[in-house]
């Protein structure tokens, strides 16, 4: 946030720009779910295991981005701590994950729908009767018009589309799942650990050594799954998965508390 602040407003600060940076953040996020969203859904034409690799990766960017700001903190550490300097770094800082977020955004709508296996799924899809992956077909170069027959003539009928509400009852649990899960994690990571910045031997770092340890640890939590014979299934024993977890909420208050920094790590 405050490589946001100084980027947004030159360094000079202010109402203005605090209200800009938030709102910068708010757009992105908004983004980010419909992005996400949509690509878990065309994804679920696929396979699981796309998924899977994906939500991974959303994890490894998180990695990523805490091991650039030790890199970014680091070299400005070593230098003269002026406005300009820190720009030049926040400016960096922003500048790699845009290159690499636009890079994924080129690779996802030109070269993702032309490979083999998603060109397959997305077929069988379509000659089930879906109607969502038509532009990709096209983008593929399967040759499929919006308006045409389905690819495969004279088979059975393809199912009937449930509607979003029929599909939201199906999987109620799983929605309430997901909201529970986002809920205590920001409450958590982004609510008291980004504010837990009181005074450590650490200093400043402190912050930075605690959110890249959730991001460390957030990356492995996504890959466990990849692991067939550690996936859960069973929806009650992710009901209880999930409801374990608001024991963490008073195991960080108390090694926050009186643990010190190398409990709340």
């Amino acid at each position: 946030m405050t490589c946001n602040g100084i980027l947004a407003s030159l360094g000079r600060g202010g109402i203005a720009a605090f209200i800009g940076v938030c709102t910068i953040l708010a757009v992105f996020g908004i983004a980010e779910g419909h992005v996400e969203g949509a690509v878990t859904g065309d994804l679920s034409l696929v396979c699981s295991e796309f998924i899977e690799s994906f939500s991974a990766g959303i994890a490894a960017s998180g990695a990523i981005t805490s091991a650039l700001r030790f890199v970014t903190k680091a070299a400005y550490g070593l230098r003269k701590r002026s406005y300009t300097y820190l720009l030049t770094f926040a400016v960096l800082f922003f500048s790699i994950p845009c290159f690499f977020a636009l890079l994924c955004f080129l690779l996802y709508a030109y070269a993702f729908p032309k490979l083999p296996i998603v060109k397959f799924y997305h077929s069988k899809a379509a000659s089930e009767g879906s109607l969502t992956v038509m532009a990709d077909l096209a983008a593929g170069g399967i040759g499929r018009h919006p308006n045409s027959s389905p690819l495969v003539e004279g088979g059975p009928a393809p199912p009937e589309r449930l509607s979003n509400k029929q599909l939201l009852v199906q999987n109620v649990d799983y929605a309430l799942h997901v909201f529970l899960i986002y809920l205590l994690t920001l409450s958590v990571f982004m609510g008291f650990l980004a504010e837990d910045v009181g005074s450590h031997c650490l200093g400043s770092w402190y912050s930075l050594v605690l959110i890249a340890s959730y991001n460390a640890w957030d990356l492995i939590g996504w890959c466990l799954p990849l692991a067939g014979r550690i996936k859960l299934t069973s929806r009650k024993g992710i009901w209880v998965a999930v409801l374990a977890r608001f024991a963490l909420p008073p195991v960080f208050y108390y090694a926050g508390k009186g643990g010190g920094e190398g409990w709340m790590v």
